[in-house]
């Protein structure tokens, strides 16, 4: 049985943003927090699973426009501090979810 397409809602700006987050060299070096905030004033923690080095990450977005909105998020590693970077999200052609894997190194392979 065929799986049911996605749904995309065009007139919605709730968007899921979700991947991995990493820290590097060193088991010790684990992600300890991350921060999300975006420019239309959205901003707050993200929800870390579980893991080490490694570690799934997603926050809920409520307002993405239908243009781009630039989304930073900062975060913190055990033994080498806080990082940050920043990238583009807009909403999905389909669905609700966006995934990004968020490293310091590149290329960002997670």
């Amino acid at each position: 049985m065929a799986a049911a397409p996605a749904q995309a809602w065009p007139n919605s700006g709730n968007v899921l943003l979700n991947g991995r987050i990493g820290c590097t060299y060193a088991a010790s070096n684990t992600v300890k927090w991350a921060w999300v905030s975006a420019s239309n004033g959205e901003s707050g923690w993200a929800w870390l699973g579980s893991g080490g080095m490694t570690r799934p990450y997603s926050f809920q977005f409520s307002r993405v426009p239908t243009s781009t909105t630039t989304v930073t998020v900062k975060w913190g590693c055990a033994t080498d501090g806080e990082h940050r970077t920043s990238f583009g999200l807009n909403r999905p052609s389909t669905g609700t979810t966006a995934t990004r894997n968020i490293c310091y190194w590149s290329p960002c392979h997670l």
